[in-house]
């Protein structure tokens, strides 16, 4: 009865008290991208070269749950958390009185309108990100005549766009174009949703993991924590809410993480790494084979930019989790040696490269930067001659008083001719705004013909005949 009495006190002084710090910040694909995002925006430069294109593909940033989620935790939780604080009255549980306060001041405010929209957080996260690009890259992003936007019919997907343009020109943006062929193929592709999404081998290692002895101590804990009895739904709709949270409050914590400990989270961590390995990783040559249409579009803009001087030299794209886990995989990053499995916890492959807490958070991204360098007959060099000998050029054509002393210049002229597209091209790959190794040539600077060599393969397949479309799939 006197922690009854309380209650009123405790909820009055609320303001004055701190959620205990918990420092563990990742939580699988809904981790907040101000956990993984690279703030250093110094310019990007590599010695005798310059930007040439910068092709960049981004997940949304933070958004709400889906609306089963949202239906879910509005029914199940507010009566979790009063059950939590009635076992608490009882003098039952582990919990602390700070962590009683968040509860007892939580609310779930969401509806079904609400489903899968961009927050707040996740606009930040994206308009950061655009300010920084447009810092390493001015001399490509602040040129909004020459710059192409692309993203999925989703708003979030849009929003963040939006956000990120407003990082870069803060108003009047270049127009957003919706390309779900381009950034939603998984849904067009029938192989990958038989073989994939709809095989129940994909999940085996996940599911296997939920069901270990892990997972049920960990549940022990969470039970003997909040002084009720929960089962694995009801402890992962908490963990749910925890991540959710963490990701739209990055400064605070939810008063769900503070019912998990710093192992039980890592759990979590590691059964999700499980399910998107499978899924969205390198267990299936389908989720590779279907990113065709991403590595054609980057080629023909690449070639584009070889060829013409009018061509567009920032490629934005906004995409889903689903986009981005195929390419990456594509592209070779993060590759274990061996598959992840579930029996891997607890032993030294524990430790793996396939994290989706660091690779695949809210807001994740892949960029791509091009350049053209000089030769190694030295660029400016040849700039040079071409200029003295379009001059001396110009100055015989003037003295030609016939048309066969034209022809006899322009004769000898041929002899003379400087190969003007004989630039040296490079590439550079990012993850996270970050500089990474690439596959390619196991360094970070590859030389475009490596860089085209490694993916060219995927870019030349037939998307209908790998995804075993027997027919036009319309979404």
């Amino acid at each position: 009865m006197f922690r009854l009495g309380i209650f009123t006190f405790l909820s009055a002084a609320a303001i004055i008290f701190t959620q205990p710090a918990i420092s563990y910040q990742y939580f699988g694909t809904k981790t907040s991208y101000f956990v993984t995002a690279n703030t250093d925006d110094s310019p990007i430069e590599v010695e005798g070269c310059r930007p040439a294109l910068f092709w960049n593909l981004a997940r949304h940033g933070t958004r709400n749950p889906g609306d089963d989620d949202i239906l879910e935790m509005a029914a199940v939780l507010p009566n979790i958390r009063d059950q939590i604080l009635n076992s608490w009255e009882e003098g039952l549980g582990e919990m602390e009185e700070e962590e009683i306060v968040g509860l007892l001041e939580w609310q779930f405010n969401l509806s079904v309108e609400d489903d899968s929209l961009l927050t707040m957080s996740g606009k930040q996260e994206h308009k950061e990100m655009g300010q920084r690009w447009s810092k390493r890259l001015p001399g490509l992003l602040l040129d909004q005549s020459k710059t192409e936007v692309r993203s999925s019919s989703k708003s979030r997907c849009i929003e963040s766009g939006e956000a990120f343009l407003a990082g870069i020109y803060e108003t009047d943006f270049p127009e957003i174009v919706e390309d779900n062929r381009l950034l939603r193929f998984y849904d067009y592709c029938q192989k990958f949703d038989d073989e994939v999404e709809e095989n129940e081998e994909t999940f085996v290692e996940s599911n296997r993991f939920k069901s270990s002895e892990f997972f049920e101590a960990m549940i022990t804990r969470v039970n003997v924590k909040t002084g009720i009895a929960s089962d694995l739904s009801q402890v992962s709709l908490m963990w749910d809410m925890c991540r959710f949270e963490k990701a739209w409050f990055p400064s605070d914590v939810s008063p769900w993480c503070s019912i998990f400990t710093e192992e039980d989270l890592k759990l979590f961590e590691f059964q999700a790494d499980l399910k998107y390995y499978y899924n969205d990783g390198p267990a299936y040559n389908i989720t590779s084979e279907m990113t065709q249409p991403l590595f054609a579009d980057l080629f023909a803009k690449i070639d584009e930019i070889k060829n013409s001087q009018e061509a567009n030299v920032s490629i934005l794209n906004f995409a889903h989790s689903e986009t981005l886990q195929p390419f990456m995989t594509a592209l070779g990053l993060y590759r274990d040696q061996e598959d992840l499995l579930a029996s891997d916890w607890g032993t030294p492959r524990q430790e793996h490269k396939w994290q989706v807490s660091r690779i695949a958070s809210f807001a994740t991204n892949v960029g791509i930067v091009v350049f053209e360098c000089e030769a190694n007959e030295g660029l400016k060099e040849r700039l040079k001659l071409r200029d003295f000998l379009e001059e001396d050029i110009s100055s015989d054509e003037n003295e030609s008083q016939s048309s066969e002393e034209v022809g006899s210049s322009e004769e000898d002229d041929s002899s003379n001719e400087v190969n003007y597209q004989s630039s040296e091209w490079k590439v550079m790959l990012f993850h996270q705004e970050k500089p990474v190794t690439q596959p390619a040539c196991g360094k970070e600077i590859c030389t475009l013909d490596e860089f085209l060599e490694t993916y060219s393969h995927l870019a030349g397949l037939d998307f209908n005949h790998v995804c075993n479309n027997t027919f036009n799939i319309e979404k």
